[in-house]
C-alpha cells in the first residue's frame, strides 16, 4: 500500500546511489532493514483511515521535504496510539480537525500537532550523521573527537578519509584542522585506543530544547470552531 507504491519505487530508485546519511528522511524510512517493523506498523495504520485520507498520507509520508515527511509521520503514529485504547475516525476534509476519538461516552477531537527542529538543525544533523560515517572508515585505534564544524555547499570531499588516515599517522596529538573546496571545516582531536580496530567518534554539541511555539492560524481556527479539541505537543 504504502511502500510497494509507485511513489515509494521512484524515490528508491532517485536515491539508490546515495547513502543513508545524504538522503531524505522518507527513503531511508523506505529501505532500510531497520525500520521494517515500522513500516509494517505505518501499513496497518493505513488500514484504518478512508482512501482520501490514505491518499493524503502517501504523498507527504513520502515526500522529499522532511517536514512533510515528519509531521505526516507523527499524525499516523497517533492514530496507531490513539486506536488501541478507543475509537477513532480519522477526518478526511479540509477544516476538520485531524481525529474523531469516542472516549467515556464523549466525542473528543484532537488536531495533532508535530513541533519540528529546524532545517539549520536538521542539516546540522545529517552533516555529523556522515562525518561520522566517513570518520569510522579509518581503520586506526583511535577515538576522534570533532569540536567544531563549517557546512558546506556539498558534503566532505573524496579525501576526506584519506587525509584523516594521515594526520592520525603523522601528528596525533595536534588539533586538526580540515578544510575542503566545498567550504567544509571541521576540527578534530584524537585520542590513542588500543585494541580498537576502526575509528570512534565523539561529539559534544551540548543540550537544545524545543519550546513551544503560539498556535497557528489554521489550528486557532479549529480549535475556536470545536471547543473539544486537545492540542498534543
Amino acid at each position: 500500500m504504502i511502500f510497494n507504491s509507485s511513489q515509494a519505487g521512484s524515490l528508491l530508485t532517485e536515491f539508490s546511489n546515495i547513502p543513508d546519511f545524504l538522503v531524505p528522511e522518507s527513503v531511508f524510512l523506505s529501505r532500510s532493514e531497520k525500520c521494517k517493523i515500522e513500516r509494517d506498523y505505518l501499513e496497518d495504520c493505513f488500514t484504518k483511515v478512508s482512501s482520501i485520507k490514505r491518499q493524503d498520507w502517501l504523498s507527504r509520508l513520502l515526500s522529499k521535504d522532511d517536514r512533510q515527511h515528519i509531521s505526516v509521520w507523527f499524525e499516523i503514529m497517533l492514530l496507531g496510539w490513539l486506536s488501541r485504547t478507543f475509537e477513532v475516525e480519522a477526518m478526511d476534509k479540509d477544516g476538520q480537525p485531524d481525529f474523531s476519538v469516542q472516549a467515556h461516552g464523549k466525542k473528543i477531537m484532537i488536531e495533532a500537532r508535530a513541533i519540528l527542529i529546524s532545517e539549520k538543525k536538521r542539516k546540522e544533523d545529517k552533516f555529523m550523521g556522515g562525518l561520522f560515517a566517513m570518520l569510522k572508515k579509518v581503520k586506526m585505534p583511535f577515538v576522534v573527537e570533532a569540536h567544531r564544524f563549517t557546512i558546506g555547499n556539498a558534503f566532505l570531499s573524496e579525501t576526506f578519509v584519506a587525509e584523516v588516515t594521515k594526520w592520525l599517522n603523522d601528528n596525533p596529538n595536534q588539533f586538526y584542522e580540515y578544510q575542503d573546496r566545498y567550504g567544509n571545516k571541521v576540527i578534530l582531536s584524537a585520542k590513542c585506543a588500543d585494541g580498537f580496530k576502526n575509528v570512534a567518534v565523539t561529539y559534544s554539541p551540548g543540550a537544545f530544547s524545543v519550546n513551544s511555539e503560539p498556535l497557528k492560524r489554521p489550528l486557532k481556527e479549529k480549535a475556536t470552531k470545536y471547543h473539544s479539541i486537545r492540542v498534543l505537543c
